[in-house]
């Protein structure tokens, strides 16, 4: 068995990193942590595919690494619309086969999914058990990106706090105190009770003593704080049962104030009256027709585009264009062929076809719509741009008032080619 000095003077050099990362550990640990220094490797995106890691100094096991003033810049993937992914950005220890080490930042790119999207797997590994290990990664920053927008990077790390800090928080045993429990500990005054005891009808313990009292004096299976009496067409309730049964007493023919929503009993939705003011509808949601229906909408027209939007989960949403609601824009190439390729289709809509089986229409009766197919624009070169997708992934809808970009991309080129044509016929002209 044999012991070494390693913090004094010795006639060849004698410290290797390994050792120098056992100090390390055994000072702050054996994970992984950003120290309390510079900036603190803080993460922004810059543009929708690069973000910038600013300065600091890490610890990966025990491993002392750090990024200079400069920082540095990771790039990202282009997102596709109507799907999410996920992409890790870590820290890279690698080990060649000569045995010297290096460390890089670097992106690992997550699966697109029209999900929740899981983070990317990474490489671990244990540099204290094994100080060879040819690679071992550190996450840093989740990288969130929704369709062609990339999110705010959501750190990942721990930071660790001054050996200083620490010293203040400990206790004779060595266990780590937070702030605010060393404040609760220092606030406990001299003498002060310790665990008390079960409290009695008499004597004081866990609760005092008249609680005790009260809760000994509730007989089984009363009710216990009961609801006021409700007000605004519910008066008499004074517990919820009696609410609800006064609440659900309303008429069978709503009128012009009054509310129909879908309220699911056990497995089964009935369409209930939610009293309002000022109502000018009927809102039915789930019941037996499942549809939300507004007149008022309807009778009061307007010659303006369309802005609302149904999202895959069904909440409506409006639609907007100002650059007031958008962040990373960046111009985008497009096919200029694409508005050449597209095939028009007409088709009558199932559910109206069901309908019309049902009340013995004929389908040639039946109004025809006019459009493209989801399926056949997603195989197209940059048709999935405009595509939207459902949660499996699969094309659900066309975006076609934003394919006037398309349209724009191939005007543009034809412009082109209209200008090189009447060059070449002045020239041909010229020769004549």
């Amino acid at each position: 068995m044999s012991i070494y000095l390693l913090t004094g003077e010795q006639p060849d050099a004698h410290i290797d990193s390994w050792e120098d990362a056992a100090c390390n550990i055994g000072t702050l640990g054996p994970g992984e942590y950003v120290l309390n220094i510079a900036e603190k490797l803080q993460a922004e995106v810059i543009t929708a595919n690069k973000v910038h890691v600013y300065s600091g100094h890490a610890l990966m096991q025990g491993r002392h690494w750090y990024v200079d003033g400069e920082g540095v810049e990771c790039l990202i993937e282009n997102g596709a619309s109507g799907v999410k992914r996920n992409d890790l950005i870590v820290a890279r220890y690698e080990a060649d086969v000569s045995g010297m080490k290096g460390i890089s930042l670097r992106t690992i790119k997550g699966t697109p999914t029209a999900q929740t999207p899981e983070d990317p797997t990474y490489v671990t590994a244990d540099l204290y058990a094994n100080p060879e290990a040819p690679v071992n990664e550190m996450p840093l920053y989740r990288i969130p990106i929704d369709g062609l927008v990339v999110g705010t990077p959501v750190k990942l790390f721990k930071q660790a706090s001054s050996s200083g800090i620490i010293a203040d928080n400990v206790d004779f045993d060595g266990k780590v105190f937070t702030t605010t429990e060393k404040s609760k500990l220092s606030g406990i005054a001299s003498g002060a009770q310790v665990n008390p005891g079960n409290a009695t009808g008499s004597a004081p313990g866990l609760m005092s003593n008249t609680d005790k009292s009260k809760l000994d004096n509730i007989a089984s299976g009363a009710q216990v704080n009961p609801a006021n009496v409700i007000t605004n067409g519910l008066t008499g309730a004074t517990n919820r049962d009696a609410a609800l049964n006064n609440f659900f007493n309303y008429p069978s023919t709503l009128n012009a104030t009054q509310v129909a929503i879908g309220v699911k009993r056990g497995s089964s939705w009935t369409a209930d009256t939610l009293w309002g003011s000022n109502k000018r509808s009927t809102l039915q949601l789930g019941g037996g027709t499942q549809v939300i229906i507004a007149q008022p909408v309807y009778d009061d027209s307007d010659s303006a585009a369309a802005n609302v939007v149904v999202a895959t989960d069904g909440t409506l949403r409006r639609s907007t264009s100002s650059k007031r609601y958008k962040t990373n824009i960046e111009s985008q190439v497009i096919d200029p062929d694409l508005m050449l390729k597209l095939n028009p289709r007409s088709w009558i809509d199932k559910e109206k076809a069901k309908k019309a089986n049902k009340e013995g229409t004929r389908l040639d009766d039946l109004s025809r719509h006019t459009g493209l197919i989801a399926e056949e624009l997603d195989e197209l070169p940059d048709g999935n741009l405009f595509v939207i997708y459902d949660e499996k992934g699969r094309p659900d809808a066309i975006a076609y008032q934003n394919m006037i970009v398309a349209a724009a991309s191939t005007l543009q080129m034809q412009e082109k080619r209209i200008q090189e044509l009447e060059e070449r016929v002045l020239k041909l002209d010229q020769l004549l």
